[in-house]
């Protein structure tokens, strides 16, 4: 259940939706995206192993908000002949 549903959906809206998939993450993504999975993640096995549904909420907040530490990149536009 962490993998489902933490971390790859963590990593979609962390690494891929900013660059738009078309960019590879970089290192201040991936080490947000890191931050951001071991902050929750003892969360959501208080949510999805020991039953505490209300520890999600916390889990999936943090997740949202690592949004912020990760600024807007604008489109590559790769050189013409490359």
């Amino acid at each position: 259940m962490g993998f489902y549903g933490l971390v790859f959906p963590a990593y979609v809206w962390l690494c891929m939706i900013p660059g738009r998939g078309r960019l590879e993450p970089t290192r201040w993504q991936l080490l947000v995206f890191a931050l951001a999975v071991l902050i929750a993640l003892p969360m959501f096995w208080m949510g999805f192993i020991q039953r505490q549904l209300i520890w999600l909420l916390p889990g999936v907040a943090i997740v949202l908000l690592a949004r912020v530490m990760i600024p807007a990149q604008a489109p590559r536009i790769p050189a013409p002949g490359s």
